[in-house]
């Protein structure tokens, strides 16, 4: 009897902090407005933003789902922003084109000195789609890359569109 209430008080205590530590896993996942001295951002819901991270990137979020059969452990989405110092967005776009045979959805937009693009590529036997958005800011080069496992391409249209539109250079 004298193990029963502490008993019971330690699984109570267990039940709540595993609550709150799926509560709080899953608004990590939520949407968000990521704003670093480089850059702001609206984060799409169901991505993870991803902090302390040891790349070059100054952004870079992945997808919570994962992809299917061949594609099990692989996330279905990755979206990563990378800062280039003295490249204008044609040089970039030009290296890019060299680098992909076949480049899709070429739309490029002057006024707001950007690019747009799309391309689709195959690696370990899976499909991808990249979707590239080559900022220009005074001397610096914002290049927004979105990986999509080509499959779940439609189910994440409108987040990376809504993404995309949210980014703003400081």
């Amino acid at each position: 009897m004298e193990l029963l209430i502490p008993g019971l008080i330690l699984v109570a205590l267990m039940v709540w902090a595993s609550t709150k530590i799926k509560r709080d896993a899953d608004a990590a996942f939520g949407e968000e407005s990521i704003e670093t001295d480089v850059l702001t951002v609206r984060k799409p819901d169901g991505f993870l933003h991803v902090l302390n991270d040891d790349s070059d990137l100054a952004f870079r979020a992945y997808s919570k789902e994962y992809g299917s059969g061949e594609a099990n452990g692989i996330r279905k989405a990755i979206i990563e922003i990378e800062i280039f110092d003295g490249i204008d967005p044609e040089e970039r776009f030009a290296e890019l084109a060299a680098e992909y045979a076949k480049l899709a959805n070429v739309e490029k937009l002057v006024d707001d000195n950007a690019i747009s693009f799309s391309t689709e590529f195959v690696d370990d036997e899976l499909e991808f789609k990249r979707i590239y958005r080559l900022i220009g800011r005074s001397d610096r080069l914002y290049e927004t890359r979105i990986t999509i496992l080509a499959k779940y391409k439609e189910e994440f249209d409108s987040k990376i569109e809504k993404f995309v539109g949210s980014f703003q250079a400081k």
